[in-house]
């Protein structure tokens, strides 16, 4: 009797940088993984048809860039080349007979920014199929550890940004986010492997509307205790 293999779970940690005044994605990376920690491929570009349209918001690195496609650590692509690639990697991923799910740090900030670049310069969907998505932000919202510490916002409340929980999760206080899509990806996967360990449910959704707004509130109330400075919880 034959047995078809079981169909696994491929996290696909995706991250954007976006232009300055039109906010359209130029630099797409992407690393891909299941809970047992084999990779099923990564990707790191740069769209130069968006670039030629409008500078990067964090223009001080545009020289990091070119530092990156130099050493081959990034491609220069077209956002068409860009998003046929990324399609065929999940096209890929389910011949296997697996399953992918879309994962980035506030994942409605990159659904919707890979969508509104895909219509401006292609005038057609970002992904060929539709997908199920997670927002790391919000599975390690839902599950973080009660003890968690951060530096404190202006308006009182304790950072969740990507860095900050890095910073935690890791023990590197020193520790600063590139602000570059493929490393960030790198440190997107460590947090969210920190949430898979926890076996929580994760908020998986199948439309970007569906997305927690607010995954910060959660760590409020979760890290929230008796001993905490009454300014870090104002009434």
């Amino acid at each position: 009797m034959l047995y078809s293999k079981p169909m696994k779970t491929v996290f696909v940690v995706m991250d954007c940088e976006t232009t300055k005044r039109n906010g359209l994605v130029f630099d797409f990376g992407w690393t891909s993984f299941d809970r047992a920690g084999k990779v099923y491929g990564e990707g790191s570009f740069i769209a130069k048809d968006v670039l030629a349209l409008d500078n990067p918001f964090y223009k001080s690195k545009i020289a990091r860039y070119w530092d990156m496609a130099y050493n081959r650590e990034i491609v220069p692509a077209t956002f068409a080349d860009i998003r046929e690639r990324f399609n065929n990697h999940l096209k890929e991923i389910r011949d296997g007979r697996n399953k992918p799910i879309l994962c980035a740090y506030n994942a409605a900030f990159d659904t919707r920014v890979l969508a509104e670049t895909s219509w401006k310069m292609l005038e057609r969907r970002f992904l060929d199929e539709r997908a199920h998505m997670l927002d790391i932000w919000d599975a390690w919202a839902s599950s973080c550890p009660r003890r968690y510490t951060a530096e404190i916002s202006p308006s009182g409340n304790v950072r969740t940004t990507a860095e900050s929980v890095f910073r935690y999760e890791t023990g590197q206080p020193g520790f600063e986010e590139a602000h570059i899509a493929f490393p960030d990806t790198q440190i997107e996967r460590i947090i969210l492997e920190k949430v898979l360990r926890r076996k929580k449910r994760l908020p998986i959704v199948d439309n970007p509307k569906d997305f927690h707004a607010r995954p910060w509130k959660k760590v409020q109330e979760r890290v929230k205790r008796k001993d905490a400075p009454k300014e870090l919880f104002p009434a």
